[in-house]
């Protein structure tokens, strides 16, 4: 899946994708527990949510304090959904 499947309310659904171009991530809509990262392509690593359990009363978002920017070649991995802009 690539960015292109991306829904017009700027959220791109995640289990594994590569980034076709560069965007820039404000936020995460985790699908449940587990660990959502991103591999830039000079192979640095950067974890984007990590949940052990998940609780009705959790928020259903999460926002970054900044925006991450991600380049083309991204590789981003775990269950949910990115915000993007």
């Amino acid at each position: 899946m690539d960015l292109r499947a991306a829904v017009g309310d700027g959220r791109v659904g995640v289990d594994q994708v590569t980034l076709d171009r560069a965007v820039t991530v404000v936020g995460i809509e985790p699908a449940g527990p587990g660990q959502v990262t991103a591999r830039r392509p000079d192979g640095s690593v950067t974890p984007l949510v990590w949940l052990l359990h998940r609780r009705p009363e959790q928020p259903k978002a999460y926002y970054y304090l900044e925006p991450i920017r991600f380049p083309s070649g991204t590789a981003i991995e775990g269950p949910g959904r990115l915000l993007v802009r």
